[in-house]
């Protein structure tokens, strides 16, 4: 992996130009809390054997995922105790589980909108920038949440301001603002922006965003993609045709079976008409 370098995103520094309009450095904020948390867990009737156990494997099972209860990630438990309770379990009705109710203490990533982190790069494309936060977490910064000034350069595989120098390449570290925090499956996804919070975003540009620095991205750049677009259409079109023809191939060789059976059926049924007239004639 290459080396990490961190993004400074001050003007005027020795990574971006002077023209460049970057949004500074943000103060990064820690997205972590200790929580001290109450579960209530619902343990099958075999719990029992082993009721410490059983707890703990089904805490185990709730790390690395989204808690609505928390509002995050459970990274660590630690200190599971019954709470001060005569009564830690119950069962409700005639269902089997036994409904266990205890607390532990939880290191949770809290991440929120508007809230400054960093992350390092492990992917630059032209629509978008993947980066890894903490080296666990997955974040993306859309083309249209970068400053007005960059734009994205194939033969440096980066981002590059006006100044014509790299400013967000592979392995790079970032400090970027979270605008959307997404959860699906007990996972989450952050979307960043490196813009100014309220500021209105890069306009859409039809196809691939234009480059700078002369290279795949420039002008040259632009006749390659488009170029890339065309094959890529050509091809999806002769699948299309070769598909088509297929299909229309089939769709003749049915029509000539089911003529041919037809034409068999009347020829022999024509003889057999033909047959009875000469029995008649005898």
């Amino acid at each position: 992996m290459p080396k990490r370098r961190r993004v400074n995103q001050e003007k005027g520094n020795d990574v971006a130009g002077e023209d460049d309009k970057i949004v500074p450095s943000p103060v990064i904020q820690v997205p972590f809390q200790e929580q001290r948390v109450l579960f209530k867990l619902a343990l099958l009737p075999d719990a029992m054997g082993n009721l410490e156990e059983s707890i703990h494997e089904k805490l185990h099972d709730m790390l690395m995922k989204y808690n609505q209860d928390v509002g995050g990630i459970l990274l660590t438990l630690s200190q599971v105790r019954f709470p001060p309770s005569r009564r830690f379990a119950s069962v409700m009705g005639d269902l089997p589980h036994l409904h266990v109710r205890v607390e532990a203490t939880s290191l949770v990533f809290t991440p929120e909108p508007g809230m400054s982190l960093t992350g390092v790069v492990i992917k630059v494309t032209s629509t978008h920038v993947a980066l890894l936060v903490y080296d666990l977490f997955n974040a993306a910064i859309a083309r249209e949440d970068m400053p007005e000034a960059y734009a994205f350069d194939n033969d440096r595989e980066a981002w590059v301001g006006t100044g014509g120098k790299e400013v967000l390449g592979l392995g790079e570290e970032v400090a970027f603002r979270v605008a959307l925090v997404h959860e699906a499956a007990g996972l989450i996804a952050l979307d960043g922006s490196l813009r100014e919070e309220g500021g209105e975003p890069r306009a859409p540009v039809a196809g691939l965003p234009e480059g700078d620095g002369g290279g795949k991205g420039g002008e040259g750049g632009r006749e390659v993609e488009e170029e890339e677009r065309k094959g890529v259409a050509g091809r999806e079109g002769k699948k299309r045709d070769t598909r088509g023809t297929a299909e229309e191939g089939a769709r003749v060789k049915k029509r000539k079976e089911v003529t041919g059976k037809a034409e068999a059926k009347a020829h022999k049924k024509g003889k057999g008409k033909r047959l009875k007239g000469e029995k008649g004639l005898v």
